[in-house]
């Protein structure tokens, strides 16, 4: 049965904290601060890392056009206009090159932006769930793998995790002190999170769902989220606009190439979508990934397809394939699934330097593989019933989480070739936080019934 702590017990805790904590502000982002120095071996080396060089070409051609201009990366050498790529990371190189004089420089605007989001869930976790709970969070923060990567790389990975952050603490804090202005700050917040991360095109609208389906057990006003979700949208309709005149639908045009890394190694008996048998041919001389974008490339370069033409092309083909190895495809789920907890503590984690570049060799593979310890597995659980026990005392904060992981498996694990926890975003800092509440909750209720025993056993020696 799990432990219900009420509030008096919760006091009584925090009594047990020393009380040296004058500045709690400062305090939280000190340890924010050193968390993400002690993740980050390599700072303040920064990599190349997967398709970075395209977000360097998109900066350096709009900077030098003076609008966007958007390049995919050619295995070739071509370059070839796409919409592949959302402009807000872009835009953000242009500033570190002009502003701090190289686009590598960036990356010390990246790790401020790591320890303002370790800030953020620290005050959120003291905010909603007490000390205790906080400082155990950091404690499990210090293993984890993947924010001090987003980081070390030049990549949108650390924008998108500040931005998610503020975007949903500042609903959280919007629905609970009913604060229309913080909710449609939050709703400002998670529009921008979309032109960083595609797949957050649908999370506020799945976390309103939540928030409408429990609007009377949170005592909520029904046009608090509605709120938030116009805005969101409001901010994000520029980029969708623009890119359904173009021909796509949402921020990029990216479900082909996913589908095509992810399943373009399944065999069709007899294809019928046009271009299948060259597209196979691709895929079994470069791989699923690397075949992917050839097939794009020849498909704009020789048979005059836009880049959005491309794309559905590549839906088609692969979605046949989908359709002929159910057995394959649901099997490829279930492995990602068993890959979700991966990394989530990884204490030996160590950044390494090889072939004189950083960061990461024998870390870097652990990494990427997606292989799970058992400590993984014991905070993955211990999140469940953490959230169980946050929806008693937080239930505003237990759902809109619940709602970011659930939303984050339904959209990562079917979507990737080879899981590993670099999708989890910020959503690995919510599993973290809850799980600490229920390691903490667990042992505050011991230390309480030790402690009632104990008095017991006294009045009745006396």
């Amino acid at each position: 049965m799990l432990p219900v702590i009420s509030v008096e017990d919760h006091a009584h805790a925090e009594s047990m904290l020393p009380r040296f904590f004058p500045a709690a502000h400062a305090f939280l982002l000190a340890l924010a601060f050193l968390v993400a120095l002690a993740g980050f071996r390599t700072f303040p080396d920064v990599m190349q890392f997967g398709f970075t060089p395209e977000f360097l070409r998109i900066a350096e051609t709009s900077e030098l056009e003076g609008h966007f201009r958007e390049a995919l990366a050619s295995q070739k050498g071509i370059v070839i206009d796409a919409i592949r790529r959302a402009p807000l990371y872009p835009f953000a190189l242009i500033f570190s090159n002009r502003v701090l004089g190289s686009y590598e420089a960036l990356r010390y605007v990246q790790f401020a932006a790591l320890v303002l989001s370790f800030y953020l869930w620290g005050l959120a976790a003291r905010a909603f769930l007490g000390w205790a709970t906080a400082l155990c969070f950091f404690v499990l923060l210090l293993g984890a793998a993947a924010p001090p990567f987003y980081a070390s790389v030049l990549y949108p990975y650390t924008f998108q995790y500040l931005l998610a952050s503020l975007a949903y603490l500042s609903l959280i804090y919007g629905l609970q002190r009913r604060t229309a202005g913080l909710v449609a700050l939050a709703g400002l917040f998670a529009g921008l999170a979309m032109y960083e991360q595609a797949t957050h095109l649908f999370l506020p609208a799945f976390v309103c769902s939540g928030l409408l389906i429990f609007r009377h057990r949170l005592r909520i006003d029904w046009r608090r989220p509605l709120l938030f979700v116009l805005i969101a949208y409001v901010t994000a309709s520029p980029w969708l606009l623009r890119n359904a005149s173009l021909g796509s639908f949402g921020m990029n045009a990216k479900l082909g190439y996913a589908l095509g890394w992810t399943y373009g190694h399944l065999k069709t008996s007899s294809p019928t979508a046009p271009y299948a048998r060259r597209f196979d041919q691709l895929v079994h001389r470069h791989g699923s990934d690397i075949g992917t974008l050839v097939f794009i490339e020849e498909q704009i370069g020789r048979e005059g397809s836009t880049y959005a033409q491309a794309d559905r092309k590549l839906v088609s083909i692969v979605v046949e394939k989908m359709r002929e190895n159910p057995r394959h495809v649901v099997r490829s789920i279930q492995q990602n699934l068993r890959r979700f907890p991966s990394g989530l503590v990884k204490l030996k984690a160590t950044f390494l330097y090889a072939d004189g570049h950083p960061p990461f060799a024998r870390w870097f593979l652990e990494f990427v593989r997606g292989r799970v310890s058992i400590l993984d597995w014991v905070v993955f659980f211990a999140f469940i019933p953490g959230t169980v026990l946050a929806w008693r005392v937080r239930p505003a904060f237990a759902l809109v989480s619940a709602s970011i992981v659930t939303y984050t498996m339904l959209t990562t694990i079917p979507l990737v070739r080879f899981y590993d926890n670099r999708y989890r975003g910020f959503a690995g800092a919510i599993i973290l936080l809850l799980a600490a509440h229920l390691f903490v909750s667990g042992v505050t209720r011991l230390y309480l019934r030790m402690r009632r025993n104990t008095r017991g056993d006294l009045s009745v020696n006396s």
